[in-house]
C-alpha cells in the first residue's frame, strides 16, 4: 500500500516506511517476477518474490519448505475504512 490509498481510506500509520508505522514490504527480483498460475492450476506462487514482511514480521521466504522452516505465523489483520 502506498501513502495515497492509505490516506484516501484514512488508514492511520500506513502507507509510508517510518518509525511507528506498520510495514508490509515485498522484496522481489524484477527480472524474475512471473505469475505461475493458470486457469487449470490457479494456486501457484509467483516466481521472483524473494521475501515478504507483514507488519514488520518476516512472513515468506522464497524456496523455503513449509515443513522444515520456522512457522512464520500471520502478522496481518483485516483493515476497514476509518471515519
Amino acid at each position: 500500500m502506498t501513502a495515497l490509498p492509505a490516506a484516501r481510506f484514512k488508514l492511520q500509520q500506513r502507507g509510508n516506511i517510518q518509525i511507528g508505522y506498520f510495514a508490509d514490504l515485498v522484496l522481489f527480483d524484477p527480472n524474475r517476477v512471473l505469475d505461475q498460475a493458470s486457469y487449470s492450476n490457479p494456486k501457484q506462487l509467483a516466481s521472483g518474490i524473494v521475501k515478504v514482511w507483514v507488519n514488520g514480521k518476516l512472513s515468506y521466504v522464497e524456496g523455503a519448505n513449509a515443513d522444515t522452516i520456522v512457522d512464520f505465523g500471520r502478522a496481518g489483520r483485516f483493515l476497514t475504512h476509518q471515519n
